[in-house]
């Protein structure tokens, strides 16, 4: 309630990417009862569920590739949007500021992580559409935490489409959006 309400930030390890718009972060055990109102119970001698210890975060604004999955084929870039936020993230401190809640219970949130030396910190949304490893999430529940709104991530995508970055640059010129991909697979496909 509270952390979401008030968009307060917590610090964290990621420790799983499932893709590269959704990952898993080991925040600090306090916020434990505060983020997961009913963790599971440790069973004596079992490991916790990675669900029952982390985060499953989704990052605002953005709406990458579709991994392989559910016997499902993998959409062209979501391997490359994956591997961009694993190379990124994985292993390191993120800061999320939490927005809301989705449909499936994931924090909705902007994760800020540091790259190299730099001292200012990254919006790993904003870098992912930069180089047209994602696109804007325009669906319901859509988070943008931005003073612009959607026009500023409009923007960012309209440029990387110019310059042919990432899927912008896809032979053929169509481009599949993920929302066009999940409507079709749930389809049939």
């Amino acid at each position: 309630g509270r952390y979401f309400r008030d968009h307060r930030s917590v610090g964290g390890r990621v420790v799983y990417v499932s893709d590269g718009d959704t990952f898993r972060v080991a925040h600090t055990p306090p916020l434990s009862r505060v983020l997961h109102p009913a963790p599971g119970e440790k069973k004596e001698g079992k490991r916790p569920k990675l669900s029952d210890t982390t985060l499953q975060v989704r990052l605002m604004a953005v709406d990458t590739p579709e991994v392989a999955k559910f016997g499902k084929i993998a959409q062209p870039y979501a391997n490359e949007a994956k591997a961009f936020v694993e190379e990124r993230l994985l292993g390191k401190h993120v800061d999320v500021k939490l927005l809301s809640r989705d449909q499936y219970g994931r924090a909705v949130a902007r994760v800020s992580y540091y790259s190299g030396l730099n001292p200012i910190p990254r919006d790993l949304s904003t870098d992912l559409v930069r180089e047209g490893l994602g696109v804007i999430y325009r669906q319901g529940g859509a988070q943008y935490d931005n003073p612009e709104g959607v026009a500023y991530w409009n923007r960012l995508e309209a440029r990387a489409k110019e310059q042919g970055k990432g899927m912008w640059g896809a032979k053929g010129g169509r481009v599949e959006l993920p929302s066009e991909y999940k409507k079709r697979m749930k389809a049939g496909g």
